[in-house]
């Protein structure tokens, strides 16, 4: 573990700042079509959100010295041991954010839109949190 270099938050901070924005736009947009483009268009940024979130998760944990480099390691695993150093508080959520990231890619139509809009709004708060703890951490 090398304390002098400290995990890039960057992309996290890009996608949580990306899914803000389109959220936003989605709760203002009146026109239905734009509505239902922009809720697709919050499934790319939810699925970028979680990826984003999971990665640097275990960077910081990595640099901590909490988690090996492992690639093997379960995301379950890796969400424990993230609760485990207060970077999330439920790893279940999390995991179920994990698993349901793909929502969209394979399906389509109107309730796929609706589900992974709704996905996007719960992530968001918790990958929030996620930055703000991991910058408590690394002091920045």
């Amino acid at each position: 573990m090398n304390k002098e270099f400290k995990p890039n938050t960057n992309n996290l901070r890009s996608a949580i700042g990306k899914l803000r924005q389109v959220l936003n736009a989605c709760e203002a947009e009146s026109d239905p079509e734009r509505k239902e483009m922009l809720k697709m268009a919050s499934a790319q940024a939810f699925e970028f959100t979680t990826e984003m979130s999971w990665k640097t998760m275990r960077k910081v944990l990595i640099w901590l010295g909490a988690s090996s480099s492992d690639t093997d390691e379960t995301k379950m695993k890796l969400f424990q041991k993230a609760k485990e150093e207060g970077l999330i508080d439920d790893p279940e959520k999390w995991l179920e954010y994990y698993r349901n990231r793909n929502v969209s890619s394979h399906n389509y139509g109107q309730d796929v839109a609706d589900l992974a809009f709704d996905y996007a709004r719960k992530v968001l708060p918790d990958a929030e949190s996620l930055i703000q703890k991991i910058d408590e951490i690394l002091n920045v």
